[in-house]
């Protein structure tokens, strides 16, 4: 026993190991033809190679048991890092018109603007899609100057007849985010787009989905000097009408 090596490579033969190594001590320890091996002493003798290889079992499944355990964690995690990396850059613009940049204003119009009361629960510029089908209420905060937009809200000029008369209207058909979200896209269109770490709630028909950035350690947040980031999607039939996002008030 003495000039031999043992190695178990894999949890998977670990016990064949263990059962050859039992055998194999039982053959030099106690060969069959010893006459000075008593029934007495025997019987010690496999009551101690049981213990041992009892203790063997139970430490080397513990080992695979640890083993399985870290290999979910690490599985977790890359799972959770994988899905936390889909675009995770939030939407900070709708077309060329940037949130928190006064001069992106000038991206698409070169028409004064006039912040309006009462529009939205703060000061806010309207914009008219070209074709008169969608608009864009870029929200700006009490203090900021001109042009200073902080929340943007997209949706179809039908659902809001009233803001024609006040809205801007520029070259565009379409309100587009610089990541590709837009209304009318199917509700796995935009899980493919935002990625799946969202809240999720229904209310009269209408789904939305919310996703949101509240680390202070975000260089998006603590840039900004807001409390957080969010986006929140309104779905009707799967489809989506109205989109919100931005930085919250604080």
């Amino acid at each position: 026993m003495s000039g031999e090596k043992i190695i178990f490579t894999n949890s998977r033969d670990n016990i064949k190991n263990i059962l050859q190594v039992k055998r194999s001590i039982s053959t030099k320890v106690m060969p069959n033809n010893n006459p000075n091996n008593d029934g007495r002493n025997g019987k010690k003798y496999r009551m101690l190679m049981n213990r041992i290889l009892l203790f063997n079992l139970f430490f080397l499944l513990s080992c695979s048991e640890k083993s399985n355990s870290k290999m979910e964690k690490e599985t977790t995690l890359i799972r959770d890092t994988i899905e936390s990396k889909i675009n995770t850059q939030p939407d900070l613009s709708v077309n060329s018109l940037k949130l928190l940049d006064e001069s992106s204003v000038r991206n698409i119009t070169s028409k004064k603007l006039l912040a309006r009361d009462f529009i939205r629960a703060h000061p806010a510029v309207v914009f008219l899609s070209n074709d008169n089908t969608q608009y864009l209420i870029a929200s700006q905060y009490e203090g900021d100057i001109a042009n200073y937009f902080s929340l943007f809200e997209v949706g179809y000029l039908r659902d809001q007849p009233g803001l024609d008369s006040v809205g801007v209207r520029i070259q565009y058909n379409d309100f587009i985010s610089d990541s590709g979200l837009k209304l009318g896209m199917e509700l796995n269109q935009l899980i493919e787009l935002k990625g799946k770490r969202y809240k999720e709630y229904s209310e009269h028909g209408i789904k939305v989905l919310s996703y949101t950035i509240v680390n202070r350690d975000s260089p998006l947040i603590g840039e900004s000097g807001l409390p957080l980031y969010f986006m929140s999607v309104s779905l009707k039939n799967n489809k989506v009408f109205k989109i919100i996002f931005g930085f919250e008030y604080p």
